[in-house]
């Protein structure tokens, strides 16, 4: 039989499961730099929405920000996607780069199609918004393929 207390641990074992990891500017830089940190960490986040700069893509003033350090945290992507999205032109910046060291990544990219650099754009009604929350759905209503639930390990 199962007991009451299993369910619940189940339940949150799959909510935990479901988090994305979101972040805007030095935020979206952490999304990969310390959300993929180590392979312990890595396994927390469902996807990652990374908005307005991307780990790697330039040199930062702290250890490891370099490209070649950003390429090794995103092999522990795993498979799991991410939606990349920025103002003007930083997106195809970001996708150049990528293209160079994460091309057969689950990526996602869209431009918010606004140029200041402010996270105003998500509360406006526009295409890339609505191309998030279908990708939201998409990528937390279902177990991802390869990707274990904490629960399953």
């Amino acid at each position: 039989m199962i007991s009451v207390v299993k369910i619940a641990f189940m339940a949150c074992m799959w909510l935990i499961s479901s988090i994305v990891l979101c972040g805007f500017s030095r935020g979206a830089i952490a999304c990969n730099f310390l959300g993929l940190h180590d392979d312990k960490t890595a396994k927390l986040w469902r996807a990652f929405v990374p908005y307005s700069h991307y780990d790697g893509v330039r040199k930062w003033p702290y250890p490891n920000s370099d490209a070649d350090s950003a390429a090794a945290r995103l092999e522990r992507l795993a498979g799991r996607p991410q939606f990349i999205c920025g103002e003007k032109d930083q997106v195809e910046e970001t996708r150049r780069y990528l293209g160079q060291h994460a091309s057969k990544a689950n990526l996602t990219f869209a431009s918010t199609g606004f140029r200041n650099h402010n996270d105003a754009w998500i509360l406006r009604p526009s295409k890339t918004r609505q191309q998030l929350l279908e990708w939201l759905k998409t990528n937390t209503t279902s177990k991802p393929a390869g990707h274990k639930m904490p629960a399953d390990r």
